[in-house]
């Protein structure tokens, strides 16, 4: 599927068709997305504030534009259009990329977490992936069956059959449970020994309540005998428990001594992210820190650590034999606190 331009006068921003009934658009310079139902409302971030044109300037809108508060630097827009957008041929974005050194190859992106949003963050990491890698980058979301518009608590993830030809994996996921016929992408995906990205809900990325006898249950986090099941078999850890304070304690990373020509993290400095250090009992495999989170006492980058709890891995790697497949490395296990 491939992006499509809407006229609308802001020629800085341009809208991506990923299901039939919502569009998406990212601003070119904030790389900011926001997701609305394609009948008409979307919202288009904006660098610097400006003042509101006259209706009759207002390029494609039936209304005046209702000006809503969405960063300290930025403002949206609602805009109703009426022009008409065309159906999307397959579901999730996707984002052709073009010079690289990722060129050539294909990575699928899943954001699928009902806590973090996101499904704002991973389409800007996948445009930033195409844009400056040059990677084939496709964007999947969770979709409500009924109305076709992106639902975080949606059990249903439609477009995981593009992991058949993936390279790459990234992952952000949060207690799903899907159907089968999805399931079996994913696992056919795990099951080749190709990479996979794993990021912060990811320990607890799978959850099966209803059907505890599926098959697919195993990946379940809190799995007895596939114990710990996606997040610790495949990533290192599975959820345990919140470290720092959640939304008080935010997080430093500090590189772990000896690590920092690690190709992960090679030109890395020190990273600080509003989000709390996820605790860990032990790591599995080989599994190897190159990240360390220390617990900050505030919510400011400047803030002291906790001296009271000590550093615990945050990102790191591991390579685990597949069981189709050959040795495969993981670059962020999600044991991590995401910085970005």
């Amino acid at each position: 599927m491939k992006a499509e331009k809407v006229v609308t006068g802001l020629e800085r921003h341009e809208a991506v068709r990923y299901t039939s009934s919502h569009a998406f658009l990212l601003d070119r310079r904030t790389l900011n997305p926001i997701h609305g139902p394609a009948s008409g409302l979307f919202y288009l971030s904006c660098v610097q504030k400006f003042s509101l044109r006259p209706a009759q300037d207002a390029i494609l809108m039936n209304r005046i534009p209702r000006f809503l508060p969405l960063r300290t630097t930025s403002l949206a827009i609602a805009l109703i259009l009426t022009a008409t957008t065309v159906q999307a041929e397959k579901p999730g974005v996707v984002l052709q990329g073009k010079a690289g050194l990722l060129a050539g190859k294909n990575v699928v992106l899943i954001a699928a977490d009902d806590e973090y949003r996101s499904e704002e963050l991973i389409p800007q990491l996948a445009k930033i992936l195409a844009v400056h890698h040059g990677c084939k980058c496709t964007v999947l979301f969770t979709i409500n069956p009924a109305t076709g518009f992106i639902d975080p608590g949606a059990q249903n993830i439609p477009g995981l059959e593009a992991l058949d030809s993936a390279d790459l994996l990234v992952i952000f996921a949060r207690f799903r449970e899907l159907p089968d016929e999805q399931m079996k992408h994913f696992v056919d995906y795990i099951e080749s020994g190709k990479p996979v990205i794993g990021l912060r809900t990811a320990t607890h990325a799978f959850n099966y309540t209803r059907h505890k006898d599926n098959p697919y249950a195993k990946y379940s986090f809190n799995d007895a005998k596939f114990s710990g099941g996606f997040g610790r078999q495949v990533l290192g850890e599975t959820w345990i428990d919140h470290y720092g304070h959640h939304n008080f304690e935010s997080t430093r990373g500090t590189i772990v001594p000896g690590m920092e020509q690690h190709p992960v993290v090679r030109g890395v400095g020190e990273i600080w992210g509003p989000s709390d250090v996820y605790a860990i009992t032990t790591l599995t495999g080989d599994s190897k820190p190159l990240v360390l989170g220390h617990v900050l006492v505030g919510m400011k980058p400047t803030d002291p650590p906790n001296e009271k709890k000590k550093p615990v891995p945050v990102a790191g790697r591991r390579a685990i034999r597949a069981p189709r497949g050959r040795l495969r490395g993981y670059s962020r296990p999600p044991w991590v606190t995401p910085t970005t």
